[in-house]
């Protein structure tokens, strides 16, 4: 089953060839099914509380339209569809699996049946059924689609109030038939050829020829597609892009694609100050009271939190711009949203300023802002010392119905006016 991604089109096309060689009546259900994300990873594996509760699909022909959000504040959608006319779907995983299931054996599936469900909230999917019918000889072509659109702000909708879909009806009826599927993937392997072609060695041995005229060249560009992005190393929700890494990948296909090669470096040394270094992040954990009160978190037992410090700023002879400090879970690969937050938290709340008074630093307000109300807010600091550099800080708060969360940064080499407009950003 031929899948790709045409030329110049967020779609990504399945080709579905069945053929009945035998002599008798076949018949057959098909499911193709997609399970939707919710658009960020951190949020969609971590924030079960609001992810669950926000999941939104459109049915329309053929077609399961992925709306998560985009009533609220989102200008794009996903939508899976099928060019033939189904017999049933489904759009809630729970209830396509169902109880006691999973992949491997859905209850729809297994059952040979569909359940008409329309998720609201929980885990969104597109799944279609279709019962297909082959005569001795005969062959059908199921073509899915699973595509991304985008819409300008104040044109999101149509007339009637439904979601904007022009520009997704105008893909399904791009890749509606077997002949303009074939013809984008003839175009696909015909750009390939010119891109390979810029590149090719002939050797006694035929094994090196087809690494270094194919794969060799091919991996280069998932690289740079991807740039380090998704791997062993990278979940797609942490480091992201690697500077060092993006700047060494470029060798490998610059000959491929100039263009696109000068751009990646032109985006490369947009992050890159005048003395050469970059805006990077170091993190490590330390072990941290305030005020002789220890943070604890509760899992199989209660034991010490231990607390995060982050660098960040301009590495070079690993000078940093900030520091910041918070109550944090052990694992120091742990994104930083996992501060100390709800009911398995005691004592993440803290106040430096009175323990920082007790080691002799002083401290003046400098401005402030306040969000919401007097429990959020963000303060702005002078701290001095004898004998030691004036240095700025800013201590910050949030609460909400499941608790609370402090931050508290020192912020190095910057002025008055810019602190306070970081507090009031």
């Amino acid at each position: 089953m031929p899948c790709f991604i045409p030329l110049n089109d967020n779609v990504e096309i399945h080709k579905l060839v069945l053929k009945n060689n035998s002599k008798e009546l076949k018949s057959i259900n098909v499911y193709g099914t997609t399970e939707w994300c919710l658009y960020n990873a951190v949020d969609d594996f971590s924030n079960f509380q609001r992810n669950y509760n926000i999941g939104e699909v459109e049915i329309g022909k053929n077609t399961i339209y992925h709306i998560t959000e985009y009533r609220e504040r989102r200008n794009h959608f996903s939508f899976f569809n099928v060019n033939r006319d189904i017999d049933g779907f489904d759009s809630d995983l729970d209830t396509f699996i169902g109880q006691m299931n999973s992949w491997t054996n859905p209850e729809a599936v297994t059952k040979g049946i569909s359940f008409s469900s329309k998720a609201s909230g929980w885990s969104p999917i597109a799944a279609f059924r279709n019962d297909i019918k082959l005569q001795p000889g005969e062959e059908i072509t199921l073509i899915y689609l699973l595509g991304y659109t985008e819409n300008d702000k104040e044109d999101k909708y149509l007339a009637d109030g439904s979601i904007n879909n022009k520009k997704a009806l105008a893909l399904i009826e791009k890749y509606s038939t077997v002949e303009n599927v074939n013809q984008a993937l003839d175009d696909l392997a015909q750009q390939w050829t010119k891109d390979l072609s810029k590149f090719q060695i002939s050797s006694p041995n035929k094994k090196f020829d087809r690494m270094i005229n194919i794969w060799n060249q091919y991996q280069c560009m998932t690289t740079y597609n991807l740039s380090r992005s998704a791997s062993y190393f990278e979940s797609g929700m942490g480091r992201g892009m690697g500077f060092r890494d993006s700047c060494q990948d470029i060798l490998g296909f610059v000959h491929i694609i100039p263009e696109k090669a000068r751009q990646r470096i032109i985006d490369i040394a947009s992050i890159q100050f005048e003395d050469g270094s970059i805006h990077t992040i170091r993190k490590g954990v330390f072990r941290s009271n305030v005020l002789g009160v220890q943070t604890t978190y509760l899992q199989d037992r209660k034991y010490e939190l231990p607390w995060s410090v982050i660098y960040l700023g301009k590495m070079a002879k690993f000078g940093v711009t900030e520091i910041q400090f918070h109550p944090n879970l052990p694992d120091i690969d742990i994104i930083d949203s996992y501060k100390c937050f709800g009911a398995s938290y005691d004592n993440c709340d803290f106040n430096p300023i009175k323990s920082l008074k007790n080691v002799g630093v002083n401290s003046k307000m400098i401005c402030r802002d306040d969000t919401g109300s007097g429990s959020n807010y963000k303060k702005a600091y002078l701290l001095t010392a004898n004998g030691k550099k004036p240095t700025y800080a800013i201590h910050s708060m949030s609460t909400g119905s499941g608790g609370s969360s402090n931050d508290f940064s020192l912020m190095l080499n910057t002025t008055k006016n810019e602190m306070c407009n970081l507090v009031k950003d």
